[in-house]
């Protein structure tokens, strides 16, 4: 762990001049302070201030002065790291499982910002002419049946058995498809156009239904595909739909775009995959399972591919340089649940697709790494606070919440100590009568003004009669927003059985009758006793947490570079609405 503590401390020390809108003369990189020698950059203190004052408004420079703030944010990095230095220094997260954790999570950044720069920014732009000619696909389902084989020619020669009546399509599936879902007959998902697999769809879409495919591309081989059934529903407007088909455009593209990246990058590193000796495991596999194993999967005795000791020393793909065996293969095999194993059905293909996603994910963080972004601003703010979790959560349950005596009386007291918190508001509980229509809710509200009970006309015209006729209590903050359409109405109601005009609210109309308020009333301790238990002990455990921050802090060697703090000071403030921070 000490190494990958030296790693953050150089990342942040290596941060870019990106991060900042304006600090004067001084740089990205300059100490503003130290905890026990781990560095707190400008640039750092800074991308955490933007971030900062996304939830809080006290940190916006129109709330303190920039002296004020500054100070403010760089007490909250110092209170954090000796946190941090704490958790090191009582080896709570300084095994093998945060390490290996830490490291996962880092690359799983350095992959995300590479997809970002080689796939997402490379988003084509569609024209007006792309997306109206999707829009005929709106509303059609494409119901349908394959074959799946390993090549194009096994395909042809199936099709060709069909067209010429030796075999029918359902009889084909049984005999030749290798997908386990030929137990079923071979029954694919419904298709709707632009969310599965990109040759599937183009296959489908123009068929005419009965129809069979030509061999058609598909991830594990190849495909023939038999569209039963098009189902067409009324399409609803363009403009409704139109930022819906610019998401499945793009999605397609991602896919495309995506699929030829990961491909570059194997290549770079050397990638090399033996179809030969993938054969050599199908026959070892176990058979796929059936529908009727699904929910008591049997149980193999392992090693589960019985490799003899030549086979072990086979070649079944390489990378870097490095070669990677069948015993190898086997090992992992071993450990993987029976539903995450390549299918046996998917033969050499499906293997290959497994260990291409594995190979992936492996080079794409060197890559990352090739061209610096282990020092991209994000990453650093993001896994500087992903270290700040792990360690503040350790801390705060072996130092803090551990020690802590805490009973009944501590609970009590709280409650007696904070009664806002535990009392109700100023409620209203109301019928409601809700209808379809605009002309439903003005004949019932004529009805009311008429003279007739509200329950009366409730029962003729409420699509909510007799559920949901009577709400539960509701105050104003226990609705989603202060504007709520249904508060607003209620609100105006000065006495029990008054009833408000019709309104419509989320498609509906309504009228709302009050039949019964309650004035702000202190809940019993009983009622409330779970949630006080957990606010009182969250209160007490802050309380300590800052009680031994004081003490921390005195025994720790933290040194604040007043000058360069004061440099910064006379800069900007950072945009706290930056789009950038918004994403970690």
């Amino acid at each position: 762990m000490k190494a990958t503590r030296n790693l953050l401390a150089v990342i942040i020390l290596a941060l870019t001049a990106t991060i900042m809108l304006g600090c004067g003369q001084v740089k990205d990189d300059s100490v503003v302070a130290t905890v026990n020698d781990l560095p707190i950059t400008v640039g750092y203190m800074q991308a955490k201030w933007a971030k900062m004052a996304e939830n809080d408004a006290a940190l916006f420079p129109d709330s303190l002065s920039l002296e004020e703030i500054q100070d403010k944010v760089l007490d909250t990095l110092i209170k954090k790291e000796l946190i941090v230095s704490k958790a090191h220094e009582e080896g709570y997260i300084s095994d093998e499982v945060y390490v290996n954790a830490y490291n996962s999570h880092l690359d799983y950044r350095l992959i995300e910002l590479l997809k970002n720069q080689e796939i997402v920014d490379k988003l084509p732009e569609f024209s007006e002419e792309e997306i109206q000619d999707h829009y005929q696909y709106i509303g059609k389902i494409a119901s349908a049946r394959h074959i799946e084989v390993d090549g194009e020619q096994e395909a042809a020669d199936i099709r060709a058995k069909i067209e010429a009546g030796e075999m029918s399509f359902h009889d084909a599936i049984l005999e030749y498809s290798t997908n386990q879902d030929r137990f079923s007959g071979g029954k694919m998902q419904q298709v709707s156009f632009g969310v599965s697999v990109v040759s599937v769809e183009n296959a489908l879409f123009h068929m005419e239904e009965g129809q069979m495919s030509q061999p058609v591309k598909v991830p594990n081989g190849w495909a023939l595909l038999y569209l039963d059934e098009m189902t067409v529903q009324e399409a609803p407007p363009f403009e409704q739909v139109r930022d819906q088909i610019v998401k499945r455009l793009e999605v397609r593209a991602l896919r495309s775009i995506g699929d030829a990246h990961g491909s570059d990058v194997l290549k770079k590193y050397g990638f090399k995959f033996h179809w030969d000796v993938a054969a050599e495991i199908i026959d070892l596999m176990p058979d796929d399972l059936v529908p009727s194993q699904l929910n008591d999967p049997p149980v193999f005795e392992k090693p589960i591919l019985k490799f003899s000791d030549e086979q072990k020393q086979m070649v079944l793909y390489e990378i870097e340089g490095e070669k990677h065996t069948l015993a190898e293969f086997s090992d992992e095999y071993d450990e993987l649940s029976i539903y995450e194993r390549p299918n046996k059905g998917s033969r050499s293909k499906g293997i290959y697709n497994k260990v291409r996603r594995q190979m992936i994910n492996y080079v794409m963080p060197l890559e990352a790494r090739s061209r610096g972004m282990e020092n991209d601003p994000d990453l650093v703010v993001a896994m500087k606070e992903y270290e700040e979790q792990n360690c503040i959560g350790s801390v705060k349950r072996m130092l803090v919440d551990a020690p802590m005596e805490f009973g009944d009386e501590q609970v009590q007291a709280f409650y007696e100590e904070h009664p806002l918190l535990y009392t109700r508001k100023y409620a209203v509980i109301c019928k409601q009568l809700v209808t379809n229509t605009e002309d439903d809710i003005r004949e019932a509200y004529r009805r009311l003004e008429a003279g007739a009970e509200f329950d009366s006309v409730g029962a003729d015209f409420a699509i909510t009669w007799p559920q949901s006729w009577t709400t539960e209590w509701f105050t104003p903050d226990s609705l989603t927003s202060p504007d709520h359409e249904v508060f607003r109405q209620v609100l105006r109601l000065e006495n029990v059985n008054d009833y408000t005009p019709p309104f419509e609210y989320q498609g509906y109309w309504a009228v709302y009758q009050m039949v019964q308020e309650s004035d702000p009333v202190l809940l019993p301790l009983e009622d409330v006793y779970q949630r006080a238990r957990s606010e009182a002990f969250e209160s007490a455990s802050s309380a300590r947490l800052e009680s031994l921050l004081i003490q921390w802090r005195d025994e720790a060697e933290v040194v604040i570079h007043e000058k360069v703090l004061r440099k910064v000071q006379k800069g900007e403030a950072p945009n706290p609405n930056r789009d950038k921070y918004k994403s970690l």
